[in-house]
C-alpha cells in the first residue's frame, strides 16, 4: 500500500497560501513482467545473443587465457538491456479492482448480501451465497486495464 498526501484546499491568508492535505491510499500490487526487448535475459548482445558467454576455440583441457580451461568465456561485447536495467524483468504496479477493492467478490444486489430473496428460496444470481464473483475484475481482484495495459494475463493471477 503507498500512502501519499493531496492538497484538498489552499486558502490565501495574510499574504501567505496555506495548504491543506489530505492522506491518499493506493491499494495494489507489484508484477514483474518479463523483458520482450532482451527476451528476458538482461543483456544485449549481437555476438552471443544477450546468453553472456561465448563458446571459447581452445582445447578446453588446456590452460586458456581467454575462458581458463572451462570452454567458455564472458562475452565482451555484451551489454545490460536498458529497457529492464538489466533484469530480464520490469515491475509495474496494478490498482486493486475499484469495485471489490481486491476481494475478488461482491455482495450480491438482488438478496442484500443475505443470499435469499425470500424466505427459503435461493437467489438465482448468488445461488444463496450472499455474494457473487465480481464482475469488474473477474474475480481476479485488480484493475483489468492495468492488467491489459502492461500485458499481465489474468487468468495467471
Amino acid at each position: 500500500m503507498f500512502q501519499f498526501t493531496r492538497v484538498v484546499r489552499s486558502e490565501y491568508s495574510a499574504g501567505e497560501t496555506i495548504h491543506f492535505h489530505e492522506e491518499v491510499k493506493f491499494m495494489g500490487k507489484w508484477f514483474k513482467v518479463p523483458c520482450e526487448t532482451c527476451d528476458e535475459t538482461g543483456k544485449i548482445c549481437q555476438d552471443c545473443g544477450g546468453e553472456g558467454t561465448l563458446d571459447c576455440d581452445c582445447d578446453s583441457d588446456d590452460e586458456c587465457d581467454m575462458c581458463g580451461g572451462s570452454g567458455s568465456y564472458d562475452c565482451p561485447a555484451c551489454v545490460d538491456c536498458s529497457a529492464c536495467d538489466g533484469k530480464g524483468y520490469n515491475e509495474v504496479y496494478v490498482d486493486e479492482c475499484h469495485e471489490c477493492g481486491g476481494v475478488r467478490t461482491v455482495e450480491c444486489d438482488c438478496t442484500g448480501g443475505s443470499g435469499k430473496k425470500a424466505a427459503d428460496d435461493d437467489c438465482y444470481a448468488c445461488g444463496g451465497d450472499g455474494e457473487h464473483t465480481c464482475p469488474a475484475c473477474r474475480g481476479n481482484g485488480y484493475d483489468l486495464n492495468d492488467l491489459e495495459e502492461h500485458g499481465i494475463d489474468p487468468s495467471l493471477i
